[in-house]
């Protein structure tokens, strides 16, 4: 959003509460798809136009969002084989492509992996360099009725226009500072996953036997992430962990399905999805987005839903609700074939280790001491004759590693889980 409005020419701040990328954005499966298991609830426009955006993001990001090809085997779907094929053709179809095909034992069709962190520091980065002012670690803590915005440090603006894009923390804000819309506007699910050291060799879509729920395993950073549930949940975003139960649930469909699988998660993280609430089943309601104006604050406009495949269309099509709205103009749409690169990553400020080993780069996943002091020095940071420095800001590192996902201090670090903080 701050990147489209900053290309047209718009004064822009951006207040973030914590660091780019450190929320949903980390939590999310992975991928850049379009929503095969949609067309089941005639979702066709949406998964038209996520697909779209999958193949934007394959341009503008080539090294962080690629296509392969995910497997369907037979054997683990409850649907005969000419509905999985009808539902590719279809896929195919709205993807203006003819990726899937028939293999033996079950389907291909083709989608995307990404890396959403370093993804969202090069977006930032690059709303930077089209003359966006971003502050990190600021936030709102208060809007007032009359159109004014309260940061965490005490400044107040006064901006034309206010864009609330808070994922799954709408609702508690909106409430917090004493705005919240007649009912809420959200009925967000959980959605956890499971990661391991070991990889597989492609991705694949597979379907619980428990539930009939489908799920997946895709290869990335370095391993494989399971994922995933999907639990009504309406809990503090800040603090959402998987469940055992969730835990149990993943691996035991995992291995139902890999019997040879022999190794134990090396992490776990959850998230919560942006639903719209209106009023279905939590597993039937899609990803698409509404964009609503507050009916107490007039220049207040609130972002509601959505997914990280289809971002760009939605900043895109909120800013055109501005324009015609607010500024009485109409600029053209620019950001298609913006490419996005380590460059406008490392214009967005960073505060030490973990912001860059998490979130400008995710190499922290891999666990790799030697790719992480490599990193490090790309960054400008030296590992060497710095061991006090060091010593904290890699404790704070692995705390935050082992909190958000999981993931446990190595056993030379020093640090251990015992010591840390997390609600599992």
């Amino acid at each position: 959003m701050a990147l489209d409005a900053a290309g047209r020419g718009y004064s822009v701040v951006l207040l973030e509460k914590k660091d780019i990328g450190a929320g949903t954005t980390s939590r999310t499966s992975r991928m850049a798809h379009g929503g095969l298991r949609y067309l089941e609830y005639g979702a066709f426009g949406l998964v038209r136009e996520s697909l779209r955006e999958r193949d934007i993001l394959c341009h503008r990001a080539p090294d962080l969002v690629r296509k392969r090809d995910f497997f369907l085997p037979d054997a683990a779907h409850g649907r005969l084989p000419i509905l999985i094929g009808t539902g590719l053709f279809l896929y195919d179809l709205l993807a203006l492509s003819r990726d899937s095909h028939r293999a033996k034992n079950g389907f291909f069709y083709r989608d995307a992996i990404c890396v959403p962190e370093p993804l969202a520091a090069r977006t930032a980065g690059a709303a930077i360099r089209h003359g966006a002012e971003i502050r990190l670690r600021e936030g709102v803590v208060r809007i007032e009725t009359n159109g004014d915005v309260v940061s965490r440090s005490g400044e107040r603006f006064r901006p034309r226009v206010i864009v609330l894009a808070l994922g799954p923390w709408v609702d508690r804000f909106l409430e917090g500072t004493g705005l919240p819309f007649p009912k809420p506007l959200l009925n967000p699910s959980r959605g956890a996953h499971l990661f391991f050291r070991k990889k597989i060799d492609r991705p694949v879509l597979l379907q619980a036997k428990r539930d009939g729920r489908v799920f997946f395993g895709v290869p990335c950073l370095g391993g494989t992430l399971v994922g995933t549930t999907d639990i009504e949940d309406r809990s503090d975003p800040d603090r959402v962990f998987p469940t055992e139960e969730e835990k149990d649930y993943l691996w035991t469909e995992w291995r139902h399905r890999f019997p040879e699988w022999e190794e134990r998660p090396f992490g776990a993280w959850a998230g919560l999805r942006p639903l719209v609430n209106e009023g279905k089943d939590v597993s039937a309601r899609t990803r698409e987005e509404r964009i609503v104006i507050h009916p107490r604050v007039e220049n207040l406009v609130v972002i509601v839903g959505g997914k990280l495949t289809t971002a760009r269309a939605i900043a895109e099509k909120t800013l055109r609700l501005l324009e015609r709205r607010y500024f009485k103009r109409r600029s053209a749409d620019w950001t298609r074939e913006e490419r996005l690169t380590i460059e406008d990553a490392r214009r967005l400020p960073h505060r030490g280790i973990a912001d860059i080993l998490l979130r400008r780069t995710a190499v922290g996943f891999y666990d790799d001491p030697e790719k992480e002091r490599e990193t490090l020095r790309e960054w400008g940071i030296s590992v060497e004759g710095q061991a006090e420095l060091l010593e904290r800001e890699y404790h704070s590192y692995f705390e935050e590693r082992y909190r958000d996902f999981g993931i446990p201090p190595r056993k030379n670090s020093g640090f251990f889980p015992e010591k840390m903080m997390r609600n599992d």
